[in-house]
């Protein structure tokens, strides 16, 4: 039998901080450079913080949360029409419970999905393709889109804070995002039934695959995160904020210094739940080795040199499946 959940708490915000984006423009200045010490703080420290005043319009926001409501209450054989399933670069729907061909490790959760990403065509590689869309509800690709750019912007602002933070230039990172494949997912979590386990996540915990994730969520919670005394604590909605937490290839490009901690989603709370994640991964191509500053004799290279796109692809397979790229092995 599964092992129940304990209860959780509440982060604190010394452990999950709120860092405000309003001082963080250019030209980066001293006041610039604070925020950005402030986010590499958090970035080793918790692997977690949220944002205000991150640029993104409450109204855009608020639109791109009604589009997902509206097409998470089609008929579910309407959205199976555009199935991530017969999608060889995994963009589009997936129902409840949804697993790739690495069962022993990845098991179903408790959520559905859709997912679009760059539509880039300069970039030909095993993740280039269309995305697939939905003839309903109307405007529904516009909204997502407009979206898609809003976080974009941020991730980018985001990217020249890391560099900035980290010592060096503020465009230091930007080689590795010409072509990213960075990635919009809506998320619906029904109301979990039953006793509430291990096995009955919305999703199990782990780690974010790529560099790091902007996050938004809706006000009814479910988000917690590994903390580094081994306990899981909330990681609450807090309104006008967006999460930003640390992804594995932020943690092997700083040599381990960020954090890239574990986290899942339970819906305790008997309510639908929305949330709209941003993966900000890089190009195909980039290569994902400690950077030169984080390397020295008190810190050689802990982490192997990673292809970011061979590596994203293999993680999609083990997590997702695709007839198309003949893994439906489920």
């Amino acid at each position: 039998m599964s092992a129940k959940l304990q209860a959780v708490r509440s982060a604190s915000f010394s452990e999950i901080p709120v860092i405000d984006l309003s001082d963080f423009q250019r030209p980066y200045g001293e006041a610039a450079r604070k925020v950005a010490g402030d986010i590499v703080s958090a970035c080793e420290n918790a692997g977690f913080f949220y944002v205000s005043h991150h640029g993104i319009p409450e109204e855009s926001i608020a639109s791109l949360l009604a589009a997902a409501r509206d097409f998470f209450a089609l008929p579910l054989e309407e959205k199976e029409r555009i199935s991530l399933v017969d999608s060889p670069q995994f963009r589009g729907y997936l129902p409840l419970d949804s697993v790739g061909y690495d069962t022993r490790r990845w098991q179903g959760n408790k959520n559905e999905s859709f997912a679009v990403q760059l539509e880039d065509a300069q970039s030909l590689h095993p993740l280039s393709g269309p995305n697939q869309w939905p003839v309903r509800p109307a405007g529904f690709r516009a909204t997502v889109m407009a979206a898609y750019d809003r976080f974009d912007a941020l991730a980018r602002r985001l990217i020249n804070a890391f560099s900035i933070g980290l010592g060096y230039q503020e465009d230091a990172l930007d080689r590795f995002y010409r072509h990213p494949l960075t990635q919009l997912r809506l998320l619906h979590y029904p109301p979990q039934q039953g006793e509430l386990t291990l096995a009955n996540l919305g999703i199990a915990p782990h780690s974010d695959t790529g560099a790091f994730t902007i996050l938004y969520q809706d006000d009814v919670g479910g988000l917690e995160v590994l903390n580094r005394e081994n306990e899981w604590v909330m990681a609450p909605p807090i309104p006008g904020t967006l999460v930003i937490n640390i992804g594995d290839m932020l943690k092997w490009w700083t040599n381990g210094r960020f954090s890239s901690t574990p986290h899942r989603v339970v819906n305790r709370y008997g309510r639908e739940r929305y949330s709209i994640p941003f993966f900000v991964n890089p190009d195909f191509d980039a290569v994902i080795a400690p950077l030169a500053g984080c390397v020295d004799a008190d810190h050689p290279a802990r982490f192997e040199t990673v292809h970011a796109g061979e590596f994203i692809l293999d993680r999609f397979r083990q997590v997702w499946p695709s007839r198309a790229a003949g893994d439906a092995r489920a």
